[in-house]
């Protein structure tokens, strides 16, 4: 497989990369959402004094911040995963042109 071909092949995986990114941070976005919303109506439904509704409203909230946890990290996975991949196209694009440049370069010496 030479240069350009991984090139190519690095554009594809960005693509992905770039898309599972673009729906980590939307499903990140919901989550956070949904955990708001949830832990809003357990504080308004909860008796006792502020921090007791808190407390009440946390409990009742547990699983959407467990999924809003998770989602966060799928999302910093994910953004991870594409700057390594943006970094690996960049490698093979100094590779590519630095072969172009030595190619130039013996092509010129030898003329």
């Amino acid at each position: 497989m030479n240069q350009t071909d991984k090139i190519e092949k690095a554009i594809n995986e960005l693509a992905l990369r770039e898309h599972a990114f673009a729906s980590a941070v939307i499903e990140s976005a919901e989550a956070e959402g949904t955990y708001r919303q949830a832990k809003a109506e357990a504080y308004l439904k909860a008796d006792g004094t502020i921090p007791e509704k808190e407390m009440q409203a946390d409990k009742q909230c547990q699983a959407e911040y467990a999924r809003k946890l998770i989602a966060d990290a799928m999302e910093r996975l994910t953004k991870n995963k594409l700057e390594d991949c943006r970094a690996v196209l960049s490698a093979r694009q100094s590779l590519l042109s630095a072969e172009l440049k030595v190619h130039q370069a013996t092509k010129n010496f030898t003329a």
